[in-house]
């Protein structure tokens, strides 16, 4: 089950006009949901699209929601987030893949390079076909191809 809830609040001093908003995810596991009687083989984890997660861990995932919030809001703090969810989980693609994208933002051209490899290493062992994708077009650009990546 997912709760949204969604908060404005104007901010003083120079910004003062501006509003911003923040989306606030709240979600309950669908382990916590079935009160013990099912295991965590059956919890799918969702983006905050609901997309499926190629992810076992609970962990992994939810450090992998934290870091696309973070970096998609350019908040500082995504870098570790996803170092966090492949900690949690060293066989998620998405993690590596996002990790990678944090290191091309920083021209970092050859960690990312390595990290995009890891990724498309791992997304065709346990990797759904959006994955798949996602992890090409992301490498592509990572390793600067970026016509076949549009």
């Amino acid at each position: 089950m997912r709760i949204t809830y969604s908060i404005s609040w104007q901010l003083q001093g120079e910004r003062q006009n501006n509003f911003y908003t923040i989306l606030f995810t709240v979600t309950v596991a669908a382990k916590e949901m079935c009160r013990g009687k099912c295991g965590e083989a059956s919890v799918v984890h969702r983006d905050r699209y609901e997309l499926t997660l190629s992810s076992a861990s609970t962990e992994a995932a939810e450090a992998y929601r934290d870091g696309i919030d973070l970096m998609l809001s350019a908040w500082p703090g995504a870098a570790e987030a996803f170092e966090q969810a492949i900690a949690a989980d060293p066989d998620f693609a998405l993690a590596h893949i996002a990790r990678a994208r944090i290191h091309s933002f920083y021209q970092q051209s050859e960690a990312a390079r390595k990290e995009a490899a890891l990724a498309r290493e791992l997304v065709t062992r346990n990797g759904t076909a959006r994955e798949k994708g996602h992890v090409e077009t992301l490498a592509l650009a990572a390793e600067g191809q970026l016509g076949p990546a549009l």
